[in-house]
């Protein structure tokens, strides 16, 4: 599905008509779309809230955002309690925001597994000051950031991530009391920012819950600070 010349809103746009059902891509691909929401605190992706939903076997390529709401990603712009099986990001995604991932912006709870990260999930993120303690920004390959209980495994990047801002990592950029389990970042990959936080599957632990297990780096690590 081409959606060149086609600007879209997200499905679930607001926290109480969140998507919650079941979504099953059929192995298809939805390929250049992009979103220009307005708001500058709700998700903004293909889904922008899920809860306790479940989506699988889809791919995106090229993606790009030209909005102010905080969670970005191309997939799941905020996943609640959700399940995500078998997807791909591929080509590029253009991201403007603070917490960005290739498929999920931030994840609370629930299951992202055997997904796979093809193309470049860069974060353009504004309104910082490179270097300072407050260019926050959680950008990584496959989620921005997970926290209560999240689960992300059996997951790959295979290309690169890019932010201006302070934390970027191949995989998830922050967990906390999340794991990480079974996942690779390919000697295809890179990984870089600007400031401080530059990890190859995580930047930032946080949490007494919180576990990396299994996971295998191959790619580089860049950092100008």
């Amino acid at each position: 599905i081409d959606m060149s010349g086609i600007v879209i809103n997200s499905i679930g746009a607001i926290s109480n008509r969140a998507f919650q059902g079941h979504y099953d891509g059929g192995g298809f691909t939805i390929s250049n779309a992009t979103m220009t929401q307005k708001r500058t605190s709700t998700p903004c992706a293909l889904f922008g809230y899920t809860s306790d939903a479940t989506i699988c076997n889809l791919t995106i390529k090229d993606f790009t955002i030209n909005s102010s709401d905080i969670y970005q990603s191309a997939l799941v712009g905020y996943a609640e309690n959700t399940t995500i099986d078998n997807c791909t990001f591929e080509g590029k995604s253009y991201f403007t925001n603070l917490y960005s991932g290739g498929l999920i912006g931030q994840m609370e709870g629930g299951v992202i597994s055997h997904c796979r990260i093809e193309g470049r999930v860069e974060n353009n993120v504004t309104g910082i000051t490179l270097g300072s303690e407050s260019n926050v920004a959680y950008t990584a390959g496959v989620v921005g950031y997970a926290i209560n209980g999240a689960l992300i495994e059996d997951c790959t990047l295979a290309g690169d991530v890019a932010t201006m801002g302070r934390y970027a990592a191949g995989i998830v950029s922050r967990i906390d009391n999340s794991t990480v389990r079974n996942c690779t970042v390919l000697n295809t990959a890179e990984v870089s920012n600007v400031s401080h936080y530059c990890g190859g599957i995580v930047a930032l632990m946080t949490g007494n819950d919180s576990l990396v297990d299994g996971c295998r780096f191959e790619g580089r690590v860049n950092t100008s600070y």
